[in-house]
């Protein structure tokens, strides 16, 4: 029989008998004798997952506490990284030379900073117990505001590029180009992380695209050209004699345009560090090298391409270019252009002979041009040989393969040809205006098929006839000095292969 019980009592065993059920129902945290369950279970009723970051941490003291909380969130954050990556792999920006998969790690610091949960300490005080949370709504409007921003930066940068393009302004093109390459990309990624917050994919930005193909079409037409000091000749102190001068020109369509204040490098072999330059309104730029060490090479490339360091120094947002994100890039826009070539002379000096006849108005004069010929030549590593015993042969000869055949064997170079200096025509009372004209020969006497020519005129004025000649044969020593050594690093070239 049961005992007699009041209202109260009932009520309580019936309360008693349905709490198991109810709890059954709801959300559980597990217990451990002496700690929070927040801590046992790294969640919190108080912050759901699908509105919070949140991770917990203990340790002896609050702050190791709260430190363990912080490495545990940087674990929860690197995984968000390592899925936004993942969302990127299916895309391919500017033909692959851009990854944005890569370097992620700074985007972190786009989130809100973590702020400090629930605490606990133990009654001895020897254990502590910390979290911190992120506000997923807040870190999301933070990133999404941030694309917006990038998108629309990027998008200014584009129209700007399209307008210096039309302009035919090529370097302030593929500069606007690439702010615009990198904004877009820094938005794309940004977006990827925003989506695995949310739990939706990446936002292409519309520029992204566009600013590839035009930075594509702009490095694709680029062509450099040497110009001056390629194939010379280095001195007895490994200096070339002249500059090194190149031009940079953009082809669009049938017109082409020099490519004005571009960052160009000329790179010689190491340990010679790379020379800057900036092209000049018509697209050259020049640079005097210093003493190089051959090390026993016959042959010294210098290699003439892009300043992929200067060009790319920016930053879009908080990604710089300097970033792994364009490793790839910055390969492309320092691939070698062109290139020029110079020849070390070496111990055994290359030798060459001279068989050039002068004239005055048609008659015959002394050897004032190849005397100075010759030493412009010595001095620039190169023996002259006299004809000597040979010249009763070479006087009987009278073509280029008569000549190679006497000398073959002998000398690497013959010079053969003849100059003129013309009676002057007078320009005023007080000037008169001469003019000289050169026509040589550069003959491999082993090849004399393959013989290059030499030909120039010019000339200049003086108070009188000796002066005006003497001018004019200067110049033309100058430039004809210059064509021969290129036409003798060519032939010099040729049969080392």
């Amino acid at each position: 029989m049961w005992p007699i019980v009041n209202r109260t009592t009932q009520a309580t065993w019936l309360l008693l008998l349905a709490l198991p059920a109810w709890l059954a129902g709801c959300p559980r945290q597990l217990r451990q004798p002496g700690r929070p369950a927040w801590l046992v279970a790294g969640s919190d009723n108080a912050y759901p997952p699908e509105r919070y970051l949140f991770a917990a941490g203990s340790g002896p003291t609050r702050g190791e506490a709260e430190h363990a909380a912080a490495e545990k969130m940087q674990e929860k954050l690197q995984g968000l990284l390592a899925r936004a990556a993942g969302s990127l792999v299916q895309y391919q920006v500017c033909g692959g030379l851009v990854d944005p998969r890569l370097d992620t790690r700074p985007l972190l610091e786009l989130l809100p900073r973590p702020r400090i949960g629930p605490r606990w300490s133990s009654s001895d005080g020897t254990r502590h117990a910390a979290a911190l949370v992120i506000d997923r709504q807040q870190a999301l409007a933070g990133l999404r505001e941030r694309v917006s921003l990038l998108a629309a930066s990027a998008s200014q940068n584009l129209d700007q590029a399209r307008r210096h393009l039309r302009a035919g302004e090529i370097y302030p093109a593929l500069r606007a180009a690439l702010l615009a390459l990198g904004g877009g990309v820094q938005a794309l990624r940004i977006s990827a992380l925003a989506g695995v917050l949310a739990g939706s994919e990446p936002v292409t930005p519309a520029s992204l695209a566009e600013s590839s193909r035009l930075i594509t079409t702009l490095l694709d037409s680029l062509e450099a050209r040497t110009v001056r000091g390629h194939r010379q000749w280095l001195d007895e102190r490994g200096r070339p004699r002249e500059p090194l001068v190149a031009g940079v020109y953009f082809h669009r369509g049938q017109r082409t345009f020099p490519v004005s204040g571009l960052p160009v490098l000329f790179s010689p072999p190491e340990p010679a560090h790379p020379l800057p330059c900036v092209t000049n309104d018509v697209g050259l730029c020049s640079v005097e090298l210093p003493a190089m060490t051959t090390a026993g090479r016959q042959e010294l490339p210098v290699r003439f391409g892009l300043d992929a360091a200067t060009i790319t120094a920016f930053s879009a947002g908080s990604l710089p270019a300097g970033s792994a994100v364009f490793a790839g890039l910055r390969r492309r826009l320092g691939r070698a252009l062109t290139s020029f070539s110079l020849a070390a002379a070496g111990k055994q000096a290359p030798r060459f002979m001279l068989l050039i006849e002068e004239y005055s108005s048609g008659r015959a004069t002394g050897f004032h041009f190849s005397r100075a010929l010759a030493n412009e030549m010595r001095s620039r590593g190169f023996r002259p040989v006299e004809p000597g015993q040979l010249a009763d042969d070479l006087a009987m000869s009278e073509t280029i393969e008569e000549y190679a055949q006497v000398v073959r064997g002998r000398v690497e170079a013959l010079i053969s040809g003849r100059v003129n200096t013309h009676n002057p025509d007078r320009l005023s009372e007080n000037f008169v205006l001469c003019r000289a004209g050169a026509r040589l020969d550069v003959v491999d006497p082993s090849r004399p098929a393959d013989a290059r020519t030499v030909s120039d005129q010019v000339e200049a004025a003086g108070l009188d006839r000796r002066a005006a000649c003497r001018r004019a044969l200067a110049k033309l020593l100058e430039r004809t000095t210059r064509a021969v050594l290129e036409a003798m690093a060519q032939i010099r070239g040729e049969n080392r292969h």
